[in-house]
């Protein structure tokens, strides 16, 4: 099964943080995305007991591995 890790950071400099966390955490520099969002929804109530939140002009870092 994969791990899928995703951050929704208010600048690119957080961005960048987020992604260097990653890869000290073992996640291989070339499985990490990183894009601004206009706008980010998720839903964690649905799906695992957390809640739904909108966020706006974010900037989402995705880590695979």
């Amino acid at each position: 099964m994969a791990t899928l890790t995703v951050l929704a950071c208010d600048t690119a400099a957080k961005a960048a943080e987020a992604q260097q966390f990653l890869i000290r955490s073992g996640f291989a520099q070339t499985s990490i995305t990183s894009e601004q969002a206009t706008v980010f929804s998720y839903d964690a109530a649905t799906y695992d007991g957390g809640t739904a939140e909108i966020l706006a002009n974010k900037f989402i870092v995705i880590g695979r591995k």
